[in-house]
């Protein structure tokens, strides 16, 4: 599931138990190389966000906001996309990579948006099997 680690710490928080950072942890992670993959996980973690950012309970959201939301995230997109591959150091990657980084960072916030249309309806979030708490 996309999420579950910042939703369990939050949990932990709010019944008052502390959780230390480790910084020498490492966590090893499979990734699967293909494109298809890699836009499929960045949607359901957009989906998973919004799950995050609404709190379980609160009334559906405002047309106004909705419209609000896909404007800010439009200009997210292009900042986002542009400061990662800007961090990359070098012109000529910044070029290769910002096309795949927007593609990328669409298809989050895409997720997301859609998350929060969706719960405007009712409808559940389907990200990686989660289901509305």
């Amino acid at each position: 599931m996309r999420g579950e680690d910042t939703d369990f710490t939050r949990r932990l928080h709010a019944a008052g138990i502390l959780v230390y950072y480790v910084p020498g942890l490492s966590i090893g992670h499979r990734n699967d190389p293909r494109l298809r993959t890699a836009l499929k996980s960045a949607y359901d973690s957009g989906c998973a966000s919004w799950r995050l950012f609404r709190a379980p309970g609160q009334a559906p959201v405002g047309v106004l906001f909705l419209a609000g939301l896909a404007l800010r995230s439009v200009a997210a997109t292009l900042y986002w996309s542009c400061w990662r591959a800007w961090q990359t150091g070098w012109p000529a990657l910044f070029l290769a990579y910002w096309p795949l980084l927007l593609l990328l960072e669409s298809a989050s916030r895409t997720g997301f948006f859609l998350a929060g249309v969706r719960s405007r309806k009712g409808t559940p979030t389907r990200a990686a099997g989660l289901r509305p708490t």
